[in-house]
């Protein structure tokens, strides 16, 4: 064991750390989040000894990991699409001395695809500090900041740029949109022009043109430079609505919003746009619907009627926006009307404007309805489950007016529909069918006691009706009416003749029996 003098020249370099005032006593912070960060923070700080431990004690030099070969893999990986990988990989070539102008680029590259542009940022800037003649790296930080959303700083960059290169077509375009967005018009307009000497067949330059009026107030040169557009490329806004309405698809309704808006500016005078526009507008909320009523109206402006289709499904929206948002029953009921008035038999206006009659409530109103929903319910095209509750209205409207077989007539439909029982007055269904049955609508057929073969009375008619015949029957005598008396003349016998005729079905030996007696 080495003697404390022969330590005494290492007990020199010894050093103390001078005294520290002792904090006040805080009592830990025991929560699931701080657990949560420290355990991640040893984990940080293990990975990080483990790689180091990697580079420093690997004894022999042939073990430790190859720059060269680091830099090379980074690059297949990044061919391959795993910039993860290719930026560990670059960064380890980092910390073994690849520090040239060309790594720092290549990582600035694999950040931006990464979607991390504010690391690109200080890769490029790395970059162009160890090469100042990488000029490039001025345009490559400016389109960083525009991923950043950061626009001024990002036409400093270009316009550095622009003075240590010939000026581009595609630099100016680039720069001049910088400048709109930085509401740098003086500067966009000079820039614009430059690029239109340059080129003047782009039609993306007579948009930003388009823009730049717009934005300073100039409405009359905007809309002349924005018809350009599409004078010289028809086509120009087709892959912008394509990216719309998939933006639309995928529930990016801000972003759908701002391009269908873009793209009316080039199309002024598309209805299905100013649509698309409307249904976005609805669906972002109701403090929107004025901006959803101005685009259907200006919808209906637009249209030329080579689409009957469309120019119908305008009004039918717009009613219901007048009825569901404004409480504008009339308004609606004049679109359900202008609607019908282009093709009578719309089920979507058929099925709505009775609705607004029924709310109105209105001298003849329901009488109106009742005739819509009786074209409604005569339209083979509509399902039976949209025929249910306009039958049961017919059924009640009649009932009311004292036609009881039309109408026991629609309670049956109804009910063969897919109505359920228990959805439909009970009284009034009976009433209905049993003066339906008197005025021999329903004629009983002996053959047929329940009337499934040819549905003269069909089994909830039956049953209804015997219910009520019962019911009525145990009631006391002054409790009858001529009405029933009559009914009464009729069913009873019936009822026997179905009981004997269901006797017969169920024991048709029986039946054999009493014939040989």
């Amino acid at each position: 064991m080495a003697s404390l003098t022969m330590c005494k020249e290492r007990l020199e370099l010894i050093t103390y750390p001078p005294n520290i005032k002792k904090q006040p006593y805080m009592p830990p912070i025991h929560s699931r989040e701080s657990r949560h960060l420290v355990k991640a923070y040893k984990k940080s700080v293990i990975g990080f000894k483990n790689q180091m431990r990697r580079f420093i004690l690997t004894e022999e030099p042939e073990d430790k990991p190859d720059m060269s070969a680091l830099v090379n893999l980074a690059h297949e990986a990044a061919a391959k699409e795993r910039f993860d990988d290719a930026v560990d990989l670059i960064k380890e070539a980092m910390m073994l001395g690849a520090n040239t102008a060309d790594v720092f680029e290549f990582a600035a590259e694999c950040y931006v695809q990464k979607d991390e542009p504010d690391k690109a940022i200080d890769m490029y800037t790395r970059s162009l500090e160890l090469d100042p003649l990488k000029t490039e790296m001025y345009h490559s930080r400016g389109n960083c900041f525009l991923l950043l959303d950061e626009p001024d700083r990002a036409v400093d960059e270009f316009e550095k740029f622009l003075k240590m290169e010939e000026p581009m077509f595609d630099l100016l375009l680039k720069t001049a949109r910088a400048c709109l967005d930085a509401e740098r018009f003086e500067r966009a307009e000079e820039l614009l022009s430059m690029a239109l000497e340059i080129n003047d067949q782009d039609p993306y330059i007579y948009y930003n043109f388009g823009e730049l009026y717009e934005k300073t107030g100039d409405n009359a040169k905007a809309n002349e430079f924005f018809g350009k557009v599409t004078q010289r490329d028809p086509d120009f806004p087709t892959p912008y609505l394509s990216q719309a309405e998939q933006e639309l698809e995928d529930g990016n309704l801000e972003l759908a919003l701002q391009l269908f808006q873009s793209i009316l500016k080039m199309l002024p005078q598309s209805a299905e746009v100013y649509l698309n526009c409307a249904e976005i507008y609805l669906q972002l909320g109701e403090e929107f619907a004025n901006n959803a009523l101005t685009c259907m109206t200006k919808a209906i402006e637009v249209d030329k009627g080579e689409d009957s289709s469309l120019l119908e499904g305008i009004y039918v929206k717009r009613g219901l926006l007048l009825f569901d948002n404004f409480s504008d029953i009339d308004g609606a009921i004049v679109d359900f009307s202008l609607c019908l008035s282009t093709n009578p038999t719309n089920d979507a206006a058929l099925e709505y404007r009775p609705v607004c009659y029924r709310q109105r409530d209105g001298p003849g109103d329901l009488e109106k309805a009742k005739d819509d929903y009786l074209v409604l319910v005569g339209l083979e095209k509509v399902e039976k489950e949209r025929k249910r509750a306009p039958h049961v209205f017919i059924a009640e409207f009649y009932f009311a007016k004292g036609n009881y077989t039309a109408s026991a007539k629609h309670y049956t439909d109804a009910w063969l529909c897919g109505m359920h029982q228990s959805m439909l007055d009970a009284d009034k269904v009976s009433f209905a069918l049993m003066a339906a049955f008197l005025d021999g609508e329903s004629v009983v057929d002996a053959e047929d006691p329940t009337g499934e073969a040819v549905k003269k009375v069909p089994p909830l008619q039956h049953m209804l009706m015997d219910n009520y015949y019962m019911a009525k029957k145990g009631l006391e005598p002054t409790a009858h009416t001529d009405l029933f008396y009559q009914f009464d003349d009729r069913w009873g016998p019936y009822r026997t003749n179905v009981a004997t005729k269901l006797e017969e079905l169920i024991n048709p030996a029986g039946k054999k029996g009493a014939k040989k007696k």
